[in-house]
């Protein structure tokens, strides 16, 4: 039931987790779970702009945490 927050939340700790281990770090892991995997392997490649929302995730992160990615 991912309705669920504790069911819903299991697996977005797992899913990240799991990102984290083919991405190696913060930055792209929060990348690649915000703008999916896909997406994340294209935009490394060729280092092109990220989607305004995914900037948006980005910056949230930083100012929530204090951590400079």
């Amino acid at each position: 039931d991912l309705f669920d927050p504790d069911i819903n939340y299991m697996i977005a700790n797992w899913y990240f987790g799991w990102l984290f281990d083919r991405c190696w770090t913060v930055k792209d892991t929060l990348i690649a779970f915000n703008f999916g995997l896909d997406n994340w392997r294209k935009w490394s490649k060729i280092d092109a702009f990220l989607p305004h929302e995914t900037k948006r995730y980005l910056r949230r992160y930083e100012r929530l945490t204090g951590e400079k990615l």
